[in-house]
């Protein structure tokens, strides 16, 4: 795990300890990472840290204000690709969310989970099921994680 992830780590499990909680890492159109640390500042977010590679994914916490999906996306060019997994959301907060990959992650490459609205047909579409917009920033509600050998567990979070 990169140095970077597991400090962010340990601050997220501190704020937990002193009733915060993280907020979500929206990342803005240019790439930009938006805020990563403080209080939910928005109805919608995720927090996922580095991963073993593998069939799954595993998502610490989400928000999700209208239900939808959790996404994972192949990173191609430093942006968001193809997608090889998901999962259905309903409102509210979740933990520890299991997302099953169509293929397994690969040491060292990057991927994104994202949230992504249900049209209301319960089946996703990449071409009907838009990523869920920030309200703060202007950009996809986001996290950016790696598939590495060195990942431990991720962090149980409760929103």
């Amino acid at each position: 795990m990169r140095i970077t992830s597991l400090l962010s780590v340990l601050s997220a499990i501190a704020l937990l300890g002193a009733g915060c909680l993280p907020s979500a890492p929206a990342t803005v159109e240019d790439g930009a990472p938006g805020p990563s640390l403080g209080m939910w500042a928005e109805p919608n977010g995720i927090v996922v840290s580095d991963q073993r590679p593998g069939m799954t994914v595993t998502i610490s916490a989400i928000i999700i204000e209208n239900g939808g999906w959790i996404v994972i996306h192949k990173e191609a060019a430093g942006k968001p690709g193809t997608v090889i997994g998901e999962a259905r959301l309903v409102a509210g907060e979740s933990s520890q969310i299991k997302v099953s990959l169509r293929e397994a992650t690969i040491e060292g490459m990057g991927y994104y989970a994202m949230l992504h609205t249900d049209d209301g047909d319960g089946r996703f579409d990449i071409a009907k099921d838009a990523p869920v917009r920030s309200t703060m920033l202007d950009g996809t509600i986001m996290a950016r994680f790696e598939a590495s050998v060195e990942a431990g567990e991720p962090p149980v979070v409760n929103p």
